[in-house]
C-alpha cells in the first residue's frame, strides 16, 4: 500500500511539475492573438490550466498529507511491529526451547511407551501364564481338597481302628501277660519233662545195652545150635557110609 502511495504522489507532483513548466512555457512563447481569437479566449484557457495546476496541487497535498498520516502510522505500525516481532522472536526463542524440549520429552516418553508396551506384553503374556497356573492350582486345590476329605474320612476310620485296637491291645497284654505265665509254667513243665526223659534216655540206654547183650547171647547159642546139628549130622552120615 505505501508503494501505491509513493507512486500515487510521484504521479502527481510530476503533473503538478509538467503543469506549472507547461503554464510558464505558454506565458513565455504566448503567440499574438490569432486573427477572430480575441484576449478572452486565451483567459479563458489560461484559467482552465490555474484550475488543473490547482486540482493537482490540491490532490498532491491531500496525497502528501494521506502519506505523511500513513508514514506516521507505517512508523507505529514499524514500532509496534519491531516490538511485536522482538516478543514473538522471544516467544518464538521459548517456543523452539519448548519445542525442543517436548521433542527431548517425546522421544523419552515413546522410549518410556515403547518399554512400557513391551512391559505390558511381557505382564499381559505373565497373566495369561499366571491365568493358566492358578487354573491348574485351582483345579489342584479342588483334588487336594477331595483328598482331604477322603485322608479325613480315612483318619476317622483309623482313629476308630486305633481305638479299637488299643482295645484289642489290652486284652492282648492281658492273654500275653496269661500266655507268659502259662510260658513260665510250660517251661517249667518242660524241664521237668526233660530231666525225666534223661532218665528214661538213660534206662533206654541200659536196656539197650541189655538187650544187645541177650541178643549177642542168643546169636551165640543159636550159632552153638546150628554148630552142634552140623556136627550131629555129620556124625550120622559117617555112621550111614560105615554101614
Amino acid at each position: 500500500m505505501i508503494e501505491a502511495l509513493l507512486r500515487q504522489k510521484d504521479m502527481y507532483q510530476k503533473l503538478y511539475q509538467e503543469q506549472l513548466d507547461g503554464t510558464n512555457k505558454q506565458k513565455e512563447q504566448s503567440p499574438k492573438p490569432m486573427r477572430g481569437q480575441g484576449p478572452y479566449g486565451y483567459g479563458q484557457v489560461l484559467h482552465e490550466k490555474e484550475r488543473q495546476i490547482h486540482e493537482f496541487k490540491t490532490k498532491l497535498e491531500e496525497s502528501q498529507k494521506s502519506f505523511k498520516e500513513y508514514k506516521e502510522e507505517m512508523d507505529i505500525y514499524r514500532t509496534e511491529r519491531q516490538t511485536n516481532e522482538r516478543i514473538l522472536t522471544e516467544e518464538l526463542d521459548n517456543l523452539r526451547s519448548e519445542m525442543r524440549e517436548l521433542r527431548t520429552q517425546n522421544a523419552k516418553l515413546l522410549s518410556q511407551t515403547e518399554y512400557n508396551d513391551e512391559r505390558f506384553k511381557l505382564l499381559n503374556a505373565n497373566t495369561n501364564t499366571y491365568k493358566s497356573q492358578i487354573a491348574a492350582l485351582e483345579e489342584k486345590n479342588k483334588t487336594y481338597n477331595t483328598t482331604i476329605v477322603k485322608h479325613e474320612q480315612t483318619i476317622m476310620h483309623l482313629k476308630d481302628a486305633t481305638l479299637d485296637a488299643q482295645a484289642k491291645l489290652s486284652k492282648a497284654e492281658v492273654t500275653l501277660e496269661n500266655l507268659r505265665k502259662q510260658c513260665q509254667i510250660l517251661q517249667e513243665t518242660e524241664a521237668r519233662l526233660l530231666k525225666e526223659r534223661e532218665v528214661l534216655n538213660r534206662e533206654k540206654q541200659s536196656q539197650a545195652i541189655l538187650l544187645s547183650n541177650l541178643d549177642s547171647i542168643r546169636n551165640s547159642l543159636e550159632r552153638s545150635e546150628v554148630e552142634g546139628k552140623l556136627k550131629v549130622e555129620a556124625r550120622l552120615d559117617e555112621a550111614w557110609k560105615q554101614d
